[in-house]
């Protein structure tokens, strides 16, 4: 069957074809490297186009709900012009090609044949073209290249269609690839956005429980029911940073806990401050990353040793200083809390404690499967450590003092 100049038949390779071959199997190695899909289809087009040895190309990708193939990449003269431009699938010598899932070559064309479909482009006349279907691994139609005008005025043979096909399938196979992987990208783009509204609500919920629990402390007398709503609303804060965090950074399975000590000692000693007491609080950690909710636990914990330290470590003296060393090697976290102030009484044990706050603290301790020591050592001294697949970025530096 002749149609419209059309020649579609399978054919075996010649001698020149033999070493477009060759050059074949160069131009479709890149394509297996490419991981950056605009990249990938540069790499399709330029090697379409060097193949036929032509004047321009193009790569069309179908949209199947709009029935249409729609330009994506472009090379020649016109392709800027070109490009983002749509036909009809069922136009054309491309809409051919989708139709019938095989190759065509269309020489010395007629503008006035109905099965050309017309120039996509005023400023450009085609002479010759080759054009092949872009097969998926289901055999489905994704697309179509095409190559226009060889160069030379030389007419494009049918023994260019053996190697034009497997140009365009290993192009097929590459750019379903790069799809699947842009589209893994979208809906973890989408996941991550999706959390960081998550965060960003509980964030701001949490801030708006502390606002009515600082409200509700103004109008309690009883000093001692005011300092519980006072530490209620310290765990809260402490809650919220994570939350901050996890918002802003847009990584929402890694928090850096230095980064979220610090925010928390800040927030900490500022709410905590009076006019009575200075006490520094002096923080040294590597930039450590590890879980969000672990980074959580450690801020509880050490939330309750910095309002323990501020209730009872100082008595009547006017200066103090907390500080902590955070540090992880061979996947093992230690946080060690000092302060410089009266230590512990006689016989204190941890677990001999009914005080929320160290219930907390145990109960936390258990829960990252930690061990929490504690000694006195000129004031009161903490070591926790527990496991974690946590990694370092760099070297030890102080964070926060004061």
């Amino acid at each position: 069957m002749n149609v419209g100049g059309v020649a579609y038949k399978k054919t075996g390779l010649n001698g020149e074809s033999s070493d477009n071959l060759m050059q074949l199997l160069d131009l479709i190695e890149d394509f297996n490297r490419v991981r950056d899909y605009e990249e990938l289809l540069s790499k399709v087009g330029d090697a379409t186009k060097t193949l036929m040895n032509a004047e321009a190309s193009s790569i069309m990708l179908l949209n199947d709900e709009e029935d249409e193939l729609s330009v994506v990449y472009s090379t020649g003269p016109v392709r800027d012009e070109v490009k983002g431009k749509s036909i009809s699938k069922d136009r054309g010598f491309c809409g051919w090609v989708v139709a019938h899932k095989i190759p065509l070559i269309a020489n010395d064309i007629d503008k006035n044949d109905e099965i050309f479909g017309g120039e996509l482009s005023e400023n450009f006349i085609t002479r010759n073209l080759i054009c092949a279907p872009l097969l998926d691994s289901d055999n489905n139609v994704i697309g179509v290249l095409e190559a226009v005008n060889r160069n030379g005025r030389e007419d494009l043979e049918a023994s260019d269609l053996p190697i034009f096909q497997a140009l365009a399938n290993h192009a097929a196979t590459a750019i379903a690839r790069g799809q699947d992987a842009q589209e893994q990208m979208h809906q973890m783009e989408e996941q991550s956005m999706y959390l960081t509204e998550i965060h960003h609500r509980v964030k701001n919920d949490l801030a708006l429980i502390s606002g009515i629990v600082e409200v509700e402390s103004l109008d309690i007398e009883n000093e001692e029911a005011k300092g519980i709503l006072n530490n209620i609303q310290s765990r809260i804060k402490s809650m919220a940073v994570v939350y901050e965090l996890l918002s802003g950074q847009g990584s929402h399975n890694k928090s850096e806990l230095g980064t979220y000590i610090k925010k928390l000692a800040e927030g900490i000693s500022s709410s905590l401050k009076s006019r009575n007491k200075n006490i520094d609080i002096d923080v040294n950690t590597e930039e450590i990353i590890i879980d969000p909710y672990e980074a959580l636990s450690c801020g509880l914990i050490l939330n309750e040793l910095i309002l323990n330290t501020y209730k009872h470590a100082f008595g009547k003296e006017d200066d103090g200083l907390i500080t902590i060393d955070i540090s992880c090697d061979n996947d093992i976290v230690k946080i060690d809390y000092k302060d410089n102030g009266q230590g512990f009484p006689e016989g204190f044990t941890l677990q001999e404690q009914s005080s929320i706050g160290f219930e907390m603290i145990n109960a936390l301790a258990k829960q990252l499967d930690g061990t929490l020591e504690l000694y006195n050592d000129r004031g009161a001294h903490f070591v926790m450590e527990f496991e974690s697949s946590c990694t370092k970025k760099k070297e030890s530096q102080p964070i926060l003092k004061g």
